[in-house]
């Protein structure tokens, strides 16, 4: 589906709807769904973190969406969901390698990704600190 309001309203209900089911999962590892190599687990991991944002997993959640992820759907709610981690634990806790790797994947993804806004918005985030 082409970039449009419709394919956003619909991937944000996609993403709506596994955050409100995450929630309820009290048994939920994001450590482990994090590193798993099942992209539907990481996705609902990026749910929970978005949810419920935690710091303590920002490096390995940064690792899942810069090293990990390989579809575009589930990299954008990566990078909102780092975001998140962003707006609760401050940009400081961002190591500076990783910023790196957020500035080299923005000049890598392509012309027309709905992930260039997200990720550049995040990146001023970080550099305003």
């Amino acid at each position: 589906m082409a970039s449009s309001p419709e394919r956003t309203n619909l991937m944000e209900q996609i993403f709506a709807d596994l955050v409100t089911a995450t929630r309820r999962e009290q048994d939920f590892d994001v450590e482990d769904s994090l590193k798993s190599h099942d992209p539907g687990t990481r996705l609902a991991a990026y749910a929970r973190l978005y949810a419920r944002p935690d710091a303590d997993h920002l490096d390995p959640l940064v690792e899942a969406v810069l090293g990990d992820e390989d579809r575009a759907f589930s990299q954008y709610w990566g990078f909102k969901t780092i975001t998140a981690a962003i707006d609760t634990a401050g940009a400081g806790r961002m190591r500076i390698g990783d910023v790196d790797r957020l500035e080299t994947c923005l000049s890598r993804l392509p012309r027309d990704s709905d992930r260039i806004g997200v990720l550049a918005r995040l990146l001023d985030k970080i550099e305003a600190r």
